[in-house]
């Protein structure tokens, strides 16, 4: 269960993430965010059935939501901290596009301004391990494939350890080479028809010259 000074924590950590991201998206941050604290069953009704047990905070339309079962080593402040920047960038990532997808660029982007940047040490290491399992990846090729995940995708490890790590590693390799403004405004022209076919082999070809 989460204590009522954590959840004045997690508060704190709501709004300063507004004013972090409010600065990198250039978006209002009185942005409207609701903030749930459930347990794992109410959280189910929003996520679906199938929540996978390592999940214990997601965002999606309704808000940010925040499961109650969090384990006491992940109740640091860090983490906390980590955890809320990290699904605050989702927030603003839709507010800006309309659209959680390509969920590779979403979650990229989501770990780099907040796992990365915050130095998450859990993160970074699970990075590093997956580098030296798969060396020659080309990690954007593999992003690529993660436009939307489906429920049963969310369920296989194999699949999320390569989404969460290539999705990463691609949104990297743009900032590093590119720069952060040059991943949002590729974003934005595609973002008044992201349903589009093709919207993201576009995407991708338009990356074609990061090496």
């Amino acid at each position: 269960m989460i204590s009522k000074s954590k959840q004045k924590e997690i508060e704190k950590y709501v709004n300063s993430s507004k004013k972090y991201y409010s600065k990198i998206f250039n978006q209002n941050e009185e942005i409207d965010t609701k903030l749930y604290i459930l347990n794992r069953e109410e959280a189910k009704k929003i996520w679906g059935k199938n929540l996978p047990i390592w999940v214990y905070q997601f965002y999606n339309k309704k808000g940010m939501i925040i499961i109650n079962d969090i384990p006491k080593e992940k109740l640091n402040s860090k983490d906390l901290k980590i955890g809320i920047y990290h699904e605050m960038c989702h927030n603003f990532y839709f507010k800006l596009l309309g659209t959680y997808l390509p969920q590779w660029v979403d979650e990229g982007l989501a770990n780099y301004l907040a796992n990365y940047k915050f130095k998450d040490k859990t993160f970074m290491k699970f990075i590093s391990d997956y580098k030296k399992d798969f060396p020659k990846q080309d990690y954007l090729k593999i992003a690529k494939k993660y436009y939307k995940l489906s429920e049963k995708d969310w369920l296989d490890n194999n699949k999320t350890r390569e989404f969460y790590a290539c999705s990463f590693l691609a949104v990297k390799k743009i900032i590093d080479q590119k720069g952060l403004n040059y991943l949002f405004n590729w974003l934005n022209k595609f973002k008044i028809n992201p349903i589009k076919k093709n919207y993201n082999n576009k995407i991708y070809g338009l990356l074609k010259i990061i090496k």
